[in-house]
C-alpha cells in the first residue's frame, strides 16, 4: 500500500478510497487489505453488499471487483461518482475517472458469500490462523452475532 500521507498524489486503490472517505465524507474506513475489506466493512454493521447494476448506483457506492484475466477473487476497489463515472487507480497510471463500460472491460463484480469469506492472499496472519485462503462459513456469522447492534 502507498503511504497514506502521499494520497491522493501517489496511491493504490485501497489507500485512495480510505483517503476520499476520510477527507470528503468524514467516514473512517479501516485501512486493511483489499480482499479483506468487504468483510471488515460488513462487520461494522453499517454497510451492505450487493452486485451493483450500473443504472442503480449512487455516488459514493464502492465496487469490489476482480480482474477478468486473473484468478484472484477481490483484487480492486473503486468508487462510483455517478451512474456512468467510476474513480479508481490503474496499475501504471494512477488515479483515473472513467466510464463504467471501460472499467468493465478489465474488471468484473463477483462479490459472493465465498468472497466475503475470502482472506486476501497478502494477509499471512489470517491465512495461518484459519489454515487457508477462506474463513470457515461460521466464522463471519459468529463474529457478526457478537457485534453490538445500534
Amino acid at each position: 500500500m502507498a503511504p497514506l500521507e502521499n494520497a491522493p498524489f501517489e496511491t493504490d486503490c485501497l489507500t485512495s478510497i480510505h483517503y476520499i472517505f476520510k477527507k470528503a465524507f468524514g467516514i473512517q474506513i479501516p485501512l486493511t487489505l483489499v480482499g479483506d475489506m468487504p468483510r471488515t466493512l460488513l462487520a461494522l454493521g453499517e454497510w451492505k453488499f450487493l452486485c451493483l447494476d450500473e443504472t442503480a448506483v449512487q455516488s459514493g457506492d464502492l465496487c469490489f471487483v476482480k480482474r477478468i484475466e486473473e484468478p484472484k477473487l477481490i483484487a480492486h476497489v473503486a468508487l462510483f461518482l455517478g451512474p456512468n463515472e467510476i474513480f479508481h487507480c490503474k496499475r501504471d497510471v494512477g488515479a483515473v475517472v472513467e466510464d463504467y463500460k471501460a472499467f468493465n472491460s478489465v474488471f468484473e463484480q463477483a462479490l459472493t458469500h465465498n468472497q466475503i469469506n475470502y482472506i486476501d492472499l497478502r494477509n499471512r496472519e489470517l491465512r495461518q490462523k484459519h489454515g487457508g485462503l477462506f474463513l470457515p462459513d461460521n466464522v463471519l456469522d459468529t463474529y457478526l452475532a457478537k457485534q453490538p447492534t445500534s
